[in-house]
C-alpha cells in the first residue's frame, strides 16, 4: 500500500535514537514511553559512569507509582495528552521541543568545556558525563 507508516507504536516504553559520533562521544537520545509523546535526552554510549538515579531505580516500576523513577512523569504526561489529542499534543510538543533545543546547546557547551579541559580523552568522557 502507499500510505504511511509509523515508526513508533503508541505502546512503546520506550525508544531511543544512537548518534554515533568521533572520540567516544556518541550519543544515545533516550525517551521514555511512547516515540510521539516524549522529549528525548542525551546519554553518552561510552560513559563509564550510571545513568541518573531516576533511570535505574527499582523503587518503583510500570506497576507502582514512585516519584523517583523518570518513566512516571513521561508517562502520565502521554496518557493526558492521548485522552484528547487535539487539545494537548501541540502543548506537549512544543515543550519537548523545547527541552531537547535546551540538551543540545548543553551538550554543544559541555563538549567544548571539555575540549579546552586539556584532559585526556576518558577524563573528558568522565568530565562530560557528570553533568
Amino acid at each position: 500500500g502507499q500510505w504511511e507508516r509509523a515508526i513508533s507504536m503508541f505502546r512503546t516504553s520506550w525508544s531511543f535514537v544512537n548518534v554515533a559520533r568521533p572520540n567516544g562521544r556518541s550519543i544515545l537520545w533516550f525517551g521514555y514511553d511512547a516515540a510521539h509523546g516524549t522529549a528525548y535526552l542525551p546519554f553518552y554510549g561510552a560513559s563509564d559512569g550510571s545513568a541518573p538515579a531516576s533511570y535505574h531505580s527499582h523503587e518503583g516500576y510500570m506497576s507502582k507509582f514512585s516519584f523517583n523513577v523518570a518513566w512516571w512523569p513521561f508517562n502520565i504526561v502521554n496518557q493526558y495528552s492521548d485522552r484528547n489529542f487535539v487539545r494537548i499534543n501541540a502543548d506537549v510538543r512544543a515543550k519537548a521541543s523545547e527541552i531537547e533545543e535546551e540538551a543540545m546547546k548543553s551538550v554543544e557547551a559541555w563538549e567544548a568545556e571539555a575540549d579546552q579541559s586539556g584532559l585526556e580523552q576518558k577524563a573528558q568522557m568522565a568530565l562530560l558525563t557528570t553533568r
